[in-house]
């Protein structure tokens, strides 16, 4: 028999309770007001809120909250579903998580390449959850890419430099998970093998304790061989995975280039991601005034912006070859 813990401080999950009392099958359901110790004997927890600091490990957790913003990233690094309300709740998707792990383990007995390497074969969206005293990770794929990576503890990192850090680990509990929801934007793309490819490539160069923000030139993006591709563009600016402005070639259009890379492209690959299409590594808008567009690189992101007699086919060509 499945146990499910309610943490339930405000006696707010009454009806939640009985819908999953009448819907799930043998289910055994206790109820507390706080996170406990043994929390990790259960198979699911429900709760508004996400574990505190020295809760070392815990099962699946679905957060339901009225006051949860989608794009609080921080939470999916601790929950595995996000809703509004209980009426959100769909049966498979529980059904799903109080089933055992696709793999579990300790960083002791398999390194996080190793996990990636196993875990990329398998498809459909997983995320991968890393638990130490110190801080807790996380790693979303979409069948073999890498599409958002962050760990949060004493230290701190996103992205690629998560990648690299939790590469890095030899001691700590994971397991993977398919998973339902996801950041609404990717702050790294690109696929398991390249990606720990050009990691290695860096360590052997930098030394493996390092985390800067250098790459091989080969990935990374410069305005210079945006202008030379695309003779019609006006403005250009490259973004870190993070969002963080890198370059920037007119600052007028600063407003514009940010939208296109923090609204406009996050929610397209969200879309995509949604209707099974795969990933996308560029997107192109010609209209009657301006050519808009937005290219991937593996660590950074540019945003374009064009006259209207920017050609929209051959340009799409250029993009992927930047």
């Amino acid at each position: 028999m499945k146990k499910i813990l309610f943490v339930d401080p405000k006696n707010s999950f009454e009806p939640c309770k009985l819908w999953f009392q009448t819907s799930i099958p043998l289910i055994q359901i206790e109820s507390i007001s706080y996170f406990p110790s043994n929390v990790n004997n259960f198979d699911l927890v429900v709760a508004s809120s996400v574990p505190p600091n020295d809760i070392f490990k815990y099962p699946p957790l679905i957060l339901i909250d009225e006051n949860i913003l989608n794009t609080n990233i921080l939470l999916y690094n601790s929950a595995d579903l996000i809703r509004y309300t209980a009426k959100e709740l769909e049966i498979k998707h529980i059904l799903s998580m109080i089933d055992p792990p696709i793999m579990s383990g300790e960083l002791s007995n398999h390194s996080v390449a190793e996990i990636l390497n196993t875990i990329k074969m398998i498809p459909n969206r997983k995320r991968l959850r890393i638990f130490k005293h110190s801080g807790r990770g996380c790693i979303f794929l979409d069948n073999d890419d890498l599409i958002y990576a962050e760990y949060q503890g004493k230290d701190s990192h996103s992205g690629i430099n998560a990648i690299s850090f939790l590469l890095t680990l030899k001691s700590g509990y994971f397991d993977v998970r398919e998973t339902f929801c996801a950041p609404e934007f990717s702050n790294i793309s690109g696929a398991v093998d390249i990606i720990l490819n050009t990691l290695k490539y860096r360590d052997d160069k930098q030394g493996p304790t390092s985390f800067s923000d250098s790459t091989d030139q080969s990935q990374t993006l410069s305005i210079k061989n945006i202008q030379d591709k695309i003779d019609c563009i006006s403005s250009a600016a490259i973004f870190s995975e993070e969002g963080r402005l890198k370059e920037i070639t007119d600052p007028q259009d600063k407003k514009i280039l940010s939208d296109l890379n923090n609204i406009v492209f996050p929610k397209l690959l969200r879309t995509t991601s949604l209707l099974n299409m795969g990933r996308i590594n560029a997107l192109a808008i010609s209209t009657e005034g301006e050519f808009l567009a937005v290219s991937n690189k593996l660590f950074d992101r540019m945003c374009l912006k064009g006259e209207s007699r920017c050609d929209l086919m051959s340009n799409c060509t250029k993009l992927l070859e930047l």
